[in-house]
This record gives C-alpha cells, structure tokens and sequence, in this order.
C-alpha cells in the first residue's frame, strides 16, 4: 500500500486488529475506495499460495514455516488441493527429522519453485478399480466420483475404462480374482489406462492410480 491515499486505508492502517468485524468491513471499504480486485475465497487463497511460495523461493521466508503455512492454512480450503499435498509431507517429515533440516529446506525450495511454474493449479484425478465409476476428483472434502464422459476423453480410451470398470464387477461378482496372475494383469491394465488417461488430459491434471493388492495378504483371490 506505499504510495497510496483514502480516508478508508488511512483509517483501516489504525484500526484496532482485535476487532475482527471493523477491519473485514474497513477492508472492503479501501477495495472499493483503490479500485483493487475484490476476489472470492478460492482466488484469494491461491494469491496467498504463490505469494508463499515466492517468498520461499526468494528466501524471504524460512521453507520449513512456509511449508507449515501451505500446510496448516491454505491445504484444508484451497480447491483444487492436490499440488499442495507435498507441502504437507514435507513440513511434516521437518518437524519429525529437525536434524536433516537442510535436506527438506531444499526440497521445500524446489516443490515452491515448479508450483510457481504452473499457470494454475492441477486437478488431481484417482483411477481406482470400482464397479461404476472408476475415475473420482480430488476435493478437500474427498474423493468425488466423476463421470467418464465429462472429461472429453477418446472414445477408445472411454470404452476400455468402461471394460476395465465391468470386468471389476465381474469380480466383486465371483468373490475374488480366479489367480493371482489374473490380478496382476487387471492391475497392470488398470495402470496403463492411468497413464493413457494421463496424456489424454494433459499438464493441467495429474493422474493418480490406486491399484488393487497383488500379493498375500491383500490379493483377493477365489478360495
């Protein structure tokens, strides 16, 4: 705000910080009164992302209290959330190991760095085998089935998650997979159709897959 006039700045400047009400209503009044963008929550939350993560990056702030910020403030709310799940698990993995404070510092810099590279924020899709949707969306909230058809996928590559999907029920149906061989090929078929789904939809999402167990004791094998 250097440089800048108003009675309403003037007056938010000496405003008493305790009285939360006052300053949200004297807040609005110098947006108004400077012209400044008004944004909604999620695009005020995503300015306050870039704006820690360019502070990390510029070494105006420590990483690890950056990283704890994006951690605590920003993950729970700001939709989409997924490009900020790194933050967590490396603010975390600090405050647990302070003696490898270099290593997750630099590592914190790094993650900073490629959010920044981003025009915005990826949406972040699940594959996971299901007997009638087998793509779900990434919302703070959880997971939220998403139909294939909404994303504009290609036809072939639509038709194969709707195989893939059927050929699931069919073992839900038969109480299990007839060999653990049979597994392995659903789930290596399951991992391809991630990565095709992953080309399909391009930088701009990121494709996650949750396989099923292939191996004692989690393998859902027929007795």
């Amino acid at each position: 705000m250097a440089g800048l006039g108003g009675s309403a700045l003037a007056e938010l400047a000496g405003a008493d910080r305790r009285n939360s009400q006052d300053v949200r209503d004297l807040f609005e009044e110098v947006v108004l009164e400077q012209g400044l963008e008004n944004p909604d929550e999620q695009t005020a939350l995503w300015h306050l992302v870039r704006l820690t993560a360019r502070q990390i990056v510029d070494g105006t702030i420590e990483p690890g209290r950056g990283a704890a910020w994006l951690w605590r403030e920003a993950e729970s709310r700001a939709e989409p959330e997924g490009d900020l799940r790194v933050f967590v698990a490396l603010a975390s993995e600090l405050e647990d190991h302070p003696e490898h404070a270099q290593y997750y510092g630099t590592e914190i810099v790094r993650e900073a760095a490629a959010l920044l590279a981003r025009a915005k924020p990826r949406q972040w899709l699940r594959v996971q085998a299901a007997p009638d949707r087998p793509l779900s969306r990434s919302t703070t909230g959880g997971y939220v089935p998403i139909d294939v058809g909404v994303l504009h996928l290609p036809a072939e590559l639509t038709a194969d998650l709707d195989r893939w999907s059927a050929h699931w029920h069919e073992v839900q149906s038969a109480r299990g997979f007839a060999s653990i061989p049979d597994a392995e090929r659903f789930v290596d078929r399951g991992r391809d159709l991630a990565q095709r789904v992953q080309t399909s939809l391009g930088e701009t999402w990121h494709v996650e897959y949750y396989p099923e167990p292939i191996r004692p004791p989690g393998v859902w094998v027929r007795a």
